[in-house]
């Protein structure tokens, strides 16, 4: 994806496309900038949870152009092929800054959003392992974690993250359950957080939601 607007639903009000978006594909992909609103004193604090497509730090700021937000993702697969939408950048589903659309994201579509609640590191051998588990048939969720323990425990860096997953359902008829080759059948109703604190070198307390 190159530019926020991929990123936006068809169907969302007064959204333009200019390459394949997020309504062309089953899994979607995001790696790069992530803020939490109310967080940048001073760039300008952004509205909403935002991955950003500027260059660190803050290029061009909180302005729309540079931003998808969580208000943005409210159209997340509606009416869309979409389903899985993979957030591999700080603070996405964030939940300490009073951001009041995280839990929102889902509601006209989707299926799971996985992000992080906290800052996050880029390891590129994460991407793989994630690609590789759910191609062999392992839920998304299990490989979204599996793949952060597996990759943020080497000692890159000696903060904790809050590895997180957004769906729906109840805890034992979820969309939790999803894998490419089995989707459940689970009304949009519930929408919750399920997480997983990835620590580095042994270290337990040491997170914080940004």
């Amino acid at each position: 994806m190159s530019e926020p607007n991929d990123l936006k639903n068809k169907n969302l009000p007064g959204a333009t496309h200019t390459f394949i978006n997020v309504d062309d594909v089953d899994l979607m992909f995001y790696t790069g900038h992530g803020y939490a609103r109310n967080r940048n004193e001073t760039e300008g604090k952004f509205n909403f949870n935002s991955l950003h497509f500027g260059n660190h730090p803050y290029e061009a700021g909180t302005i729309g152009s540079a931003n998808f937000t969580t208000f943005d993702a409210q159209w997340f697969g509606y009416n869309a092929r979409t389903k899985w939408l993979v957030a591999y950048s700080c603070n996405f589903l964030n939940t300490a800054q009073a951001d009041s659309y995280v839990y929102n994201m889902l509601d006209r579509g989707g299926r799971l959003i996985l992000g992080l609640g906290t800052k996050s590191y880029i390891v590129p051998q994460e991407g793989t392992d994630f690609s590789n588990s759910v191609i062999s048939g392992v839920t998304l969720k299990d490989a979204f974690f599996q793949a952060a323990i597996d990759n943020q425990n080497r000692g890159f860096t000696l903060s904790a993250k809050k590895y997180r997953v957004l769906y729906y359902g109840t805890s034992g008829n979820n969309t939790l359950n999803d894998s490419i080759n089995n989707i459940s059948s689970v009304e949009h109703y519930n929408p919750r957080i399920s997480e997983q604190i990835v620590n580095d070198c042994g270290i337990l307390n040491e997170f914080s939601e940004y």
